[in-house]
């Protein structure tokens, strides 16, 4: 899948109990305006990962807002909570790159850098 969108959240990275360091950052696509049929979501927040340090570091790189370019495959995650098992959907990120840093070089302050939604302008290509 291709998804084209802003950065709501910033790149993290995390290592897993076997050692595996995977990042993680999310991103908004806009969604058809055509689709939409009278909804009022307008947005999806994607949460996308990578596994491979190459894009460990591109992504590394993504201030929030930048619109950026994301190739990957669409995995269900389960994990047991105790509540018990849950899924999440993300993208394994097999390419990704920057299409456009945010405006002007600006940049907000790093305590505002984790929030969804207030973007638009983005698209979404599956």
């Amino acid at each position: 899948m291709l998804l084209v969108g802003r950065v709501s959240m910033c790149a993290t990275r995390r290592e897993l109990p076997t050692g595996d360091i995977v990042s993680g950052v999310r991103i908004v696509v806009e969604r058809d305006p055509e689709s939409l049929h009278g909804r009022t979501a307008r947005i999806d927040a994607i949460d996308c990962v990578a596994w491979s340090e190459q894009w460990h570091d591109e992504m590394r790189r993504w201030e929030l807002g930048d619109v950026v370019e994301v190739v990957g495959a669409l995995r269900r995650r389960f994990r047991r909570t105790e509540a018990g098992t849950v899924s999440r959907y993300e993208v394994e990120v097999q390419r990704a790159r920057l299409i456009c840093a945010t405006a002007d070089g600006a940049r907000p302050p790093a305590e505002s850098r984790n929030v969804d939604g207030q973007d638009g302008g983005a698209r979404q290509v599956v």
